[in-house]
């Protein structure tokens, strides 16, 4: 995984939790590009759990994204998706 968005992620999480609403969506949604693309290469490599762990936290991300919910942006971002990335750049 590249650490490129393993630090945009950690990025969007400081920014969501320090309320800092324009850029943490913005960032959100770009990063929404790149985890369906991580989303489509655990699938091809059949990596199962880690596909299933990772959807799961990005519906939850999608819908705070959508109730422009900070806190559970910044919430996911800690605790559903950097720790699957996290296992992915080691």
């Amino acid at each position: 995984m590249s650490i490129k968005i393993v630090n945009k992620t950690k990025q969007t999480m400081e920014e969501a939790y320090q309320n800092r609403e324009h850029e943490a969506l913005q960032h959100v949604a770009e990063l929404l590009q790149e985890y369906q693309l991580l989303l489509q290469n655990l699938a091809d490599q059949a990596q199962t759990e880690k596909l299933l762990v990772l959807l799961s936290a990005v519906k939850i991300l999608v819908e705070n994204y959508q109730m422009q919910d900070l806190l559970g942006i910044a919430d996911t971002l800690y605790g559903g998706i950097l720790p699957v990335l996290d296992g992915e750049s080691r």
